[in-house]
Protein backbone atom coordinates (compact mmCIF):
# COMPACT_ATOMS: atom_id res chain seq x y z
CA UNK A 1 0.00 0.00 0.00
CA UNK A 2 2.85 2.49 0.96
CA UNK A 3 4.67 1.27 -2.13
CA UNK A 4 1.27 2.37 -4.82
CA UNK A 5 1.05 5.65 -2.44
CA UNK A 6 4.68 6.68 -3.22
CA UNK A 7 4.58 6.44 -7.01
CA UNK A 8 1.15 8.24 -6.79
CA UNK A 9 2.72 11.03 -5.36
CA UNK A 10 5.90 10.70 -7.68
CA UNK A 11 3.49 10.78 -10.49
CA UNK A 12 1.57 14.26 -9.57
CA UNK A 13 4.62 15.56 -8.55
CA UNK A 14 6.06 14.90 -12.30
CA UNK A 15 2.78 16.29 -14.02
CA UNK A 16 2.46 19.40 -11.56
CA UNK A 17 6.47 20.17 -12.48
CA UNK A 18 6.44 19.39 -15.83
CA UNK A 19 3.43 21.42 -16.67
CA UNK A 20 3.66 24.88 -17.76
CA UNK A 21 7.76 25.02 -17.62
CA UNK A 22 9.88 27.16 -19.57
CA UNK A 23 12.67 24.91 -21.59
CA UNK A 24 15.54 26.09 -23.61
CA UNK A 25 16.40 24.10 -27.22
CA UNK A 26 19.99 22.20 -26.78
CA UNK A 27 20.32 21.07 -30.09
CA UNK A 28 21.11 22.94 -33.12
CA UNK A 29 18.06 22.33 -35.21
CA UNK A 30 15.44 20.31 -33.15
CA UNK A 31 12.41 19.08 -35.32
CA UNK A 32 8.69 19.62 -34.08
CA UNK A 33 6.27 16.61 -34.98
CA UNK A 34 2.67 15.69 -34.82
CA UNK A 35 2.60 12.52 -32.59
CA UNK A 36 5.00 11.63 -29.96
CA UNK A 37 7.38 9.39 -31.74
CA UNK A 38 10.27 9.54 -34.43
CA UNK A 39 7.75 8.46 -36.95
CA UNK A 40 5.26 11.45 -36.67
CA UNK A 41 5.45 14.20 -39.64
CA UNK A 42 7.63 17.07 -39.08
CA UNK A 43 5.97 20.21 -38.61
CA UNK A 44 8.91 22.70 -38.49
CA UNK A 45 11.43 23.30 -36.19
CA UNK A 46 13.14 25.02 -33.45
CA UNK A 47 16.32 26.88 -33.47
CA UNK A 48 19.09 26.74 -30.68
CA UNK A 49 18.54 28.43 -27.29
CA UNK A 50 15.22 28.89 -28.04
CA UNK A 51 13.08 29.19 -25.14
CA UNK A 52 9.34 27.22 -24.80
CA UNK A 53 6.63 26.67 -23.09
CA UNK A 54 5.89 22.17 -22.01
CA UNK A 55 1.91 21.49 -21.64
CA UNK A 56 3.98 17.53 -20.26
CA UNK A 57 6.46 15.35 -20.72
CA UNK A 58 5.89 11.28 -21.37
CA UNK A 59 7.97 8.54 -22.24
CA UNK A 60 11.12 10.95 -23.52
CA UNK A 61 8.62 13.33 -25.73
CA UNK A 62 7.33 16.76 -24.37
CA UNK A 63 3.80 18.16 -25.79
CA UNK A 64 3.89 21.75 -26.75
CA UNK A 65 2.19 24.05 -28.96
CA UNK A 66 3.43 24.71 -32.10
CA UNK A 67 1.63 27.38 -34.32
CA UNK A 68 -1.73 27.12 -32.35
CA UNK A 69 -1.89 23.47 -32.48
CA UNK A 70 -0.43 20.63 -30.23
CA UNK A 71 2.87 19.04 -30.97
CA UNK A 72 5.87 17.10 -29.79
CA UNK A 73 9.26 17.40 -29.63
CA UNK A 74 12.33 15.02 -28.18
CA UNK A 75 12.81 15.81 -24.52
CA UNK A 76 16.07 14.87 -24.81
CA UNK A 77 17.48 18.09 -26.36
CA UNK A 78 15.47 20.35 -23.37
CA UNK A 79 17.11 21.58 -20.32
CA UNK A 80 15.03 23.51 -18.00
CA UNK A 81 16.00 27.50 -17.81
CA UNK A 82 15.33 27.84 -13.97
CA UNK A 83 16.74 24.68 -12.34
CA UNK A 84 13.99 22.59 -9.98
CA UNK A 85 12.30 19.85 -9.62
CA UNK A 86 11.62 19.66 -12.92
CA UNK A 87 15.35 18.42 -13.71
CA UNK A 88 14.52 15.11 -11.85
CA UNK A 89 11.67 15.03 -13.72
CA UNK A 90 12.59 14.61 -16.26
CA UNK A 91 15.85 12.82 -15.96
CA UNK A 92 13.06 10.43 -14.36
CA UNK A 93 11.06 10.90 -17.88
CA UNK A 94 14.02 9.54 -20.11
CA UNK A 95 14.86 6.42 -17.63
CA UNK A 96 11.24 5.55 -18.18
CA UNK A 97 11.68 5.44 -21.56
CA UNK A 98 14.60 3.14 -21.38
CA UNK A 99 12.23 -0.02 -22.43
CA UNK A 100 11.78 1.96 -25.76
CA UNK A 101 15.57 2.47 -25.85
CA UNK A 102 15.72 1.37 -29.92
CA UNK A 103 13.41 4.58 -30.43
CA UNK A 104 14.96 6.79 -28.54
CA UNK A 105 17.90 6.69 -30.01
CA UNK A 106 16.26 6.68 -33.08
CA UNK A 107 14.48 10.06 -32.87
CA UNK A 108 17.74 11.50 -31.31
CA UNK A 109 19.37 11.36 -34.73
CA UNK A 110 16.43 12.52 -36.55
CA UNK A 111 15.52 14.61 -34.66
CA UNK A 112 18.71 16.83 -34.08
CA UNK A 113 20.25 17.65 -37.33
CA UNK A 114 24.12 16.89 -37.41
CA UNK A 115 25.86 20.31 -37.04
CA UNK A 116 27.79 21.27 -39.35
CA UNK A 117 31.73 19.75 -38.98
CA UNK A 118 34.37 22.87 -38.41
CA UNK A 119 33.15 25.42 -40.96
CA UNK A 120 29.63 26.08 -40.94
CA UNK A 121 28.01 25.44 -43.83
CA UNK A 122 30.71 25.72 -46.48
CA UNK A 123 33.97 24.18 -46.00
CA UNK A 124 37.37 27.32 -45.23
CA UNK A 125 37.53 29.39 -48.38
CA UNK A 126 38.48 33.49 -47.86
CA UNK A 127 41.07 36.20 -49.33
CA UNK A 128 44.56 34.45 -49.83
CA UNK A 129 47.38 36.40 -50.24
CA UNK A 130 50.69 34.24 -50.96
CA UNK A 131 53.82 35.74 -50.02
CA UNK A 132 57.13 33.68 -49.39
CA UNK A 133 60.42 32.41 -51.33
CA UNK A 134 59.67 29.39 -53.44
CA UNK A 135 62.72 26.96 -55.43
CA UNK A 136 61.79 26.23 -58.92
CA UNK A 137 63.22 23.52 -60.96
CA UNK A 138 63.16 24.38 -64.79
CA UNK A 139 63.92 21.40 -66.12
CA UNK A 140 64.76 22.55 -70.19
CA UNK A 141 65.80 21.44 -73.27
CA UNK A 142 67.40 23.33 -76.22
CA UNK A 143 67.59 22.65 -80.04
CA UNK A 144 71.41 23.04 -80.08
CA UNK A 145 73.23 22.02 -83.47
CA UNK A 146 70.96 19.49 -84.49
CA UNK A 147 69.62 17.59 -81.24
CA UNK A 148 67.67 18.30 -78.19
CA UNK A 149 69.95 18.54 -74.96
CA UNK A 150 69.57 19.21 -71.78
CA UNK A 151 70.04 22.49 -70.49
CA UNK A 152 70.43 22.80 -66.73
CA UNK A 153 72.99 23.93 -64.70
CA UNK A 154 72.92 22.12 -61.18
CA UNK A 155 72.62 24.44 -58.43
CA UNK A 156 73.32 27.72 -60.55
CA UNK A 157 69.64 26.50 -62.72
CA UNK A 158 67.00 29.43 -62.99
CA UNK A 159 65.59 28.40 -59.66
CA UNK A 160 65.69 30.59 -56.50
CA UNK A 161 63.43 33.41 -56.18
CA UNK A 162 60.14 34.91 -54.42
CA UNK A 163 56.42 35.38 -54.91
CA UNK A 164 54.04 37.58 -54.06
CA UNK A 165 50.00 37.56 -55.21
CA UNK A 166 46.46 38.30 -54.03
CA UNK A 167 43.37 35.84 -54.25
CA UNK A 168 40.04 34.58 -53.48
CA UNK A 169 39.69 30.69 -52.98
CA UNK A 170 36.34 29.13 -52.34
CA UNK A 171 35.35 25.92 -50.99
CA UNK A 172 32.47 23.76 -51.36
CA UNK A 173 31.01 20.89 -48.97
CA UNK A 174 31.07 17.73 -50.67
CA UNK A 175 30.31 15.94 -47.65
CA UNK A 176 30.34 16.58 -43.47
CA UNK A 177 31.53 14.81 -41.05
CA UNK A 178 31.68 14.85 -37.40
CA UNK A 179 35.54 15.61 -37.82
CA UNK A 180 36.30 15.48 -41.23
CA UNK A 181 35.17 17.74 -44.51
CA UNK A 182 35.35 16.59 -47.95
CA UNK A 183 35.30 19.48 -50.11
CA UNK A 184 35.73 20.37 -53.86
CA UNK A 185 36.59 24.04 -54.87
CA UNK A 186 39.06 26.65 -56.45
CA UNK A 187 41.80 28.97 -56.22
CA UNK A 188 42.44 32.17 -58.52
CA UNK A 189 44.45 35.77 -58.23
CA UNK A 190 46.75 37.90 -59.73
CA UNK A 191 50.27 36.98 -58.81
CA UNK A 192 53.73 38.20 -59.45
CA UNK A 193 57.09 35.71 -59.42
CA UNK A 194 60.71 36.54 -59.81
CA UNK A 195 63.19 34.17 -60.39
CA UNK A 196 67.14 33.83 -61.31
CA UNK A 197 70.47 32.34 -61.42
CA UNK A 198 73.64 32.61 -60.28
CA UNK A 199 76.52 34.12 -62.45
CA UNK A 200 77.72 31.49 -65.00
CA UNK A 201 80.75 31.53 -67.06
CA UNK A 202 82.18 29.19 -69.46
CA UNK A 203 83.13 26.29 -67.95
CA UNK A 204 78.87 26.01 -66.54
CA UNK A 205 77.96 26.26 -70.52
CA UNK A 206 80.45 23.58 -71.60
CA UNK A 207 77.99 21.22 -69.58
CA UNK A 208 75.87 21.73 -72.21
CA UNK A 209 78.10 22.40 -75.64
CA UNK A 210 77.06 25.92 -75.67
CA UNK A 211 79.68 29.13 -76.40
CA UNK A 212 79.16 31.87 -74.02
CA UNK A 213 79.95 34.96 -75.95
CA UNK A 214 81.07 36.52 -72.61
CA UNK A 215 82.83 36.13 -69.59
CA UNK A 216 79.95 35.62 -67.58
CA UNK A 217 76.39 35.45 -67.86
CA UNK A 218 73.34 35.71 -65.40
CA UNK A 219 69.40 35.67 -66.11
CA UNK A 220 65.98 37.04 -64.47
CA UNK A 221 62.69 36.29 -64.69
CA UNK A 222 59.63 38.43 -63.56
CA UNK A 223 56.11 37.20 -64.11
CA UNK A 224 52.82 38.13 -63.58
CA UNK A 225 50.56 34.93 -64.19
CA UNK A 226 46.92 34.52 -63.17
CA UNK A 227 46.29 31.05 -61.66
CA UNK A 228 43.44 28.84 -61.88
CA UNK A 229 43.46 25.92 -59.67
CA UNK A 230 40.91 23.32 -59.16
CA UNK A 231 41.42 21.54 -56.33
CA UNK A 232 40.14 18.34 -54.16
CA UNK A 233 40.56 18.96 -50.12
CA UNK A 234 39.98 17.28 -46.84
CA UNK A 235 39.91 18.91 -43.85
CA UNK A 236 40.09 17.67 -40.29
CA UNK A 237 39.07 19.88 -37.43
CA UNK A 238 39.48 19.48 -33.48
CA UNK A 239 38.54 22.69 -31.60
CA UNK A 240 39.68 25.72 -32.75
CA UNK A 241 42.35 24.02 -34.82
CA UNK A 242 42.12 22.25 -37.95
CA UNK A 243 44.28 21.09 -41.58
CA UNK A 244 44.26 18.84 -44.12
CA UNK A 245 45.71 18.45 -47.40
CA UNK A 246 44.74 19.50 -51.51
CA UNK A 247 45.98 18.73 -54.63
CA UNK A 248 44.07 19.65 -57.97
CA UNK A 249 45.54 20.79 -61.68
CA UNK A 250 46.78 25.04 -61.86
CA UNK A 251 45.70 26.79 -65.05
CA UNK A 252 48.61 29.65 -65.31
CA UNK A 253 47.67 32.40 -67.66
CA UNK A 254 51.02 34.55 -68.37
CA UNK A 255 50.00 38.61 -68.38
CA UNK A 256 53.42 39.40 -68.76
CA UNK A 257 56.79 37.35 -68.44
CA UNK A 258 60.36 39.06 -69.33
CA UNK A 259 63.90 37.48 -69.23
CA UNK A 260 66.58 39.82 -68.10
CA UNK A 261 69.81 38.21 -68.96
CA UNK A 262 73.25 40.05 -68.42
CA UNK A 263 76.67 39.34 -70.25
CA UNK A 264 78.56 42.26 -67.73
CA UNK A 265 80.15 45.23 -69.06
CA UNK A 266 76.56 46.41 -69.64
CA UNK A 267 75.43 44.39 -72.05
CA UNK A 268 71.43 43.48 -71.14
CA UNK A 269 69.52 41.94 -73.03
CA UNK A 270 65.30 42.12 -72.51
CA UNK A 271 63.35 39.58 -73.67
CA UNK A 272 59.29 39.75 -73.85
CA UNK A 273 58.50 35.68 -73.73
CA UNK A 274 54.69 37.01 -74.23
CA UNK A 275 54.48 39.11 -77.54
CA UNK A 276 58.07 37.90 -78.41
CA UNK A 277 60.14 41.40 -78.67
CA UNK A 278 63.37 41.76 -77.03
CA UNK A 279 65.97 44.71 -77.41
CA UNK A 280 69.30 45.41 -75.80
CA UNK A 281 69.55 47.78 -73.30
CA UNK A 282 72.90 48.58 -73.72
CA UNK A 283 75.54 46.82 -76.61
CA UNK A 284 78.88 47.86 -76.45
CA UNK A 285 80.15 46.94 -79.89
CA UNK A 286 78.06 43.82 -79.72
CA UNK A 287 77.14 42.92 -83.41
CA UNK A 288 74.15 40.56 -82.34
CA UNK A 289 71.03 41.10 -84.18
CA UNK A 290 68.09 40.99 -81.86
CA UNK A 291 65.30 39.42 -83.14
CA UNK A 292 61.73 39.81 -82.37
CA UNK A 293 59.13 36.90 -81.78
CA UNK A 294 62.18 34.36 -81.62
CA UNK A 295 62.04 34.14 -78.08
CA UNK A 296 58.33 33.88 -77.57
CA UNK A 297 56.84 31.23 -75.44
CA UNK A 298 53.11 29.88 -74.69
CA UNK A 299 51.41 32.30 -72.32
CA UNK A 300 49.66 28.98 -70.56
CA UNK A 301 51.54 27.16 -68.11
CA UNK A 302 49.81 23.73 -66.70
CA UNK A 303 51.03 22.17 -63.51
CA UNK A 304 49.73 20.02 -60.37
CA UNK A 305 49.68 21.29 -57.39
CA UNK A 306 49.61 19.68 -53.85
CA UNK A 307 49.83 20.77 -50.68
CA UNK A 308 49.15 21.05 -46.98
CA UNK A 309 47.82 23.21 -44.41
CA UNK A 310 47.11 24.52 -40.71
CA UNK A 311 44.65 27.07 -39.60
CA UNK A 312 43.90 28.46 -36.15
CA UNK A 313 40.31 30.22 -35.90
CA UNK A 314 40.49 31.95 -39.12
CA UNK A 315 44.36 32.18 -39.68
CA UNK A 316 45.51 29.80 -42.16
CA UNK A 317 49.18 28.69 -43.29
CA UNK A 318 49.77 26.68 -46.52
CA UNK A 319 52.65 25.18 -48.29
CA UNK A 320 52.17 23.80 -51.84
CA UNK A 321 54.18 22.06 -54.43
CA UNK A 322 53.67 22.60 -58.13
CA UNK A 323 54.69 20.07 -60.94
CA UNK A 324 54.93 21.23 -64.39
CA UNK A 325 52.55 19.16 -66.66
CA UNK A 326 53.85 19.73 -70.23
CA UNK A 327 56.55 22.19 -71.63
CA UNK A 328 56.73 25.54 -72.72
CA UNK A 329 57.78 26.04 -76.19
CA UNK A 330 60.00 29.28 -77.53
CA UNK A 331 59.04 30.20 -80.95
CA UNK A 332 62.83 29.51 -82.55
CA UNK A 333 63.66 28.96 -86.36
CA UNK A 334 64.60 31.06 -89.16
CA UNK A 335 64.10 34.99 -88.20
CA UNK A 336 66.14 37.92 -90.52
CA UNK A 337 68.15 35.11 -92.46
CA UNK A 338 69.80 33.67 -88.51
CA UNK A 339 68.34 30.65 -87.12
CA UNK A 340 67.26 30.84 -83.33
CA UNK A 341 67.37 27.82 -81.19
CA UNK A 342 63.75 26.70 -79.76
CA UNK A 343 63.67 25.58 -76.41
CA UNK A 344 61.08 23.87 -74.22
CA UNK A 345 60.94 23.85 -70.48
CA UNK A 346 58.91 22.66 -67.80
CA UNK A 347 58.33 24.76 -64.47
CA UNK A 348 58.49 23.09 -61.39
CA UNK A 349 57.87 25.55 -58.52
CA UNK A 350 58.92 23.26 -55.91
CA UNK A 351 57.90 25.38 -52.62
CA UNK A 352 55.44 28.60 -52.55
CA UNK A 353 54.03 29.40 -48.68
CA UNK A 354 50.79 31.38 -48.71
CA UNK A 355 48.85 32.88 -45.77
CA UNK A 356 45.51 33.21 -45.65
CA UNK A 357 42.04 34.49 -43.47
CA UNK A 358 39.43 32.63 -44.19
CA UNK A 359 35.86 33.62 -44.16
Amino acid sequence: MKRVFLIAVVSILFVLCAFGKTYKVTASRLNVRNAPNSQGAVLGSLPQSKEIEVVKINNGWAEIKFNGQKAYVSAQYLTPVSVSVAASATSESRNSSASGASKTASSSSSDSRRPSAGFGSHCASGFHVSLGAFYSLHSARAYVGSTWRDVKFGTKDLGNGLEVGLGLEYNGVLHHGDNVNICLGFRSGVYYSWSGTKKLDQSDFDKINMTLPAETYRASIHSITIPLQAQFALEFKGGRMAAGVFSGPVFELFVANNTIEDFGEGNVLLSNEVSGKSRWIKGDGWELEVMDKADRKGVLNLMWGSGAFIQFNKFRISLETDWGLYYRFTRGGTVDGEKVDPIKAHLNKLLVAGFQIVF
